[in-house]
């Protein structure tokens, strides 16, 4: 014996749309709107009503703030079907969406005065009981599309349990095609997914092998660290030691190269070379003066140097070359005369090929005992004492003073 198959009945929307569609007036039609339309507009409409506007501004010119508000709330009434507090003005618009007002059926099946609550449950297709309504056909998801009123549904029912039947088997027919088909697609994803598995299974097992040879390349990495790291030590320390040496080498070089033209004899030869350089430094005030190296009166005796300002300095720059003599701090001051009694004879010589032309610059310096230049040295250097107008540059450049950018000093020390 075959089981009936109960219907499928489904909910419509269509008397929610019908009641928006009611024709509703403007609330200030009193007023002079002559607006109507649909129960849906009526909101918007109310809005930019402009006769609301104007009844507003009426009744602000009826007197000021305090009096509008003793209207408004002399006006406030209830509604006579839901006994809500509504303003009078107001009550029209209440009024078209107050639930406890009686309708009638918009479809006019008969239905009158019934409150507007109860209203969607008569128009409901399928639990309603509107005998005007239009109902889609129980079967319409098997594929029927017929529509019609309740009476005349229910006969389309009778009439036709077959052709409801066949469109029920077919759309079974079709849920099975389709589930055929999704099978077939499942069953070709989950061997795509298998083989991706396999894939992902040989790759994690070469992640693996991989990682384990990159740690042991970094544990030889860290050996190899620790002994750079030694090897660094090593090398800071080879090079803080080649540093010490090359300063103690420096330090033998300028030694040996001041013994080279160090005289004990009381006398200096002082070669100047690059002097046209030295002279734009000294003009430029980049190197104002220079020094000879020291010279000695004898083995274990005074220690002292040349100063020159090849550009003059003070009231003789640019005019003259000064030079000056000072006394160097020596270990072996302690056992000589002081002050410094010695006269210093300072010589610019004449460099030109004929000699018995030459004609040498020379000034001598007599020492005042009385003068703190000529003191025992406390410090490195004396003050030096000399000549501030030693040779004008003009002769100085007029002769043959300098050759080959060479010029001489020569120092005689009278012991």
């Amino acid at each position: 014996m075959a089981r009936a198959i109960a219907p499928q009945l489904f909910a419509d929307v269509a008397f929610s749309r019908q009641v928006l569609s009611l024709t509703v007036r403007c609330n200030f039609r009193s007023d002079g709107c002559d607006w109507k339309g649909e129960l849906r507009d009526l909101q918007e409409h109310l809005e930019s009503c402009t006769y609301r506007d104007m009844v507003h501004m009426a009744c602000g010119q009826a007197g000021g703030k305090k009096a509008r508000k003793e209207e408004a709330v002399s006006k406030i009434k209830k509604c006579k079907h839901c006994t809500k507090e509504v303003p009078s003005r107001e009550m029209v618009l209440h009024h078209e969406s107050c639930l406890a007002v009686p309708v009638n059926c918009p479809n006019s099946c008969g239905l009158k005065d019934v409150p507007r609550s109860q209203l969607p449950q008569h128009l409901d297709p399928v639990r309603g009981n509107c005998p005007q309504s239009v109902l889609p056909c129980p079967f319409k998801p098997a594929g029927c599309t017929f529509q019609a009123k309740r009476p005349e549904m229910n006969k389309h029912l009778k009439v036709l349990p077959q052709y409801h039947l066949g469109l029920l088997c077919q759309k079974i027919n079709d849920i099975h095609q389709t589930l055929a088909k999704h099978e077939g697609q499942m069953r070709a994803q989950a061997a795509k997914v298998a083989e991706q598995n396999e894939r992902i299974q040989n790759q994690n097992a070469l992640l693996t092998s991989q990682h384990q040879r990159v740690k042991s390349q970094n544990g030889k990495l860290e050996s190899l660290t620790v002994k750079v790291c030694n090897q660094s030590e090593k090398i800071e320390l080879l090079q803080t030691e080649l540093l010490r040496k090359e300063a103690i080498i420096a330090e033998q070089m300028k030694k040996i190269k001041e013994l080279e033209v160090t005289s004990y004899d009381g006398t200096l030869l002082w070669r100047i070379n690059n002097f046209s350089q030295r002279h734009q430094e000294a003009a430029n005030k980049q190197v104002p003066s220079i020094y000879s190296p020291p010279f000695y009166t004898s083995r274990f005796g005074y220690k002292m140097c040349i100063q020159i300002f090849a550009n003059g300095g003070g009231e003789t720059r640019g005019t003259h070359m000064s030079i000056y003599f000072h006394i160097l701090k020596h270990r072996y001051d302690s056992v000589l005369q002081w002050p410094f009694p010695h006269n210093i004879t300072f010589t610019l010589l004449d460099q030109s090929d004929d000699s018995n032309k030459a004609e040498h610059i020379s000034h001598t310096l007599v020492p005042d005992a009385t003068a703190p230049n000529y003191q025992r040295p406390t410090s490195s250097m004396s003050e030096g004492r000399g000549f501030h107008k030693f040779v004008s540059l003009e002769k100085l450049w007029s002769r043959s003073y300098t050759k080959d950018d060479n010029l001489f000093i020569k120092v005689k020390v009278h012991c």
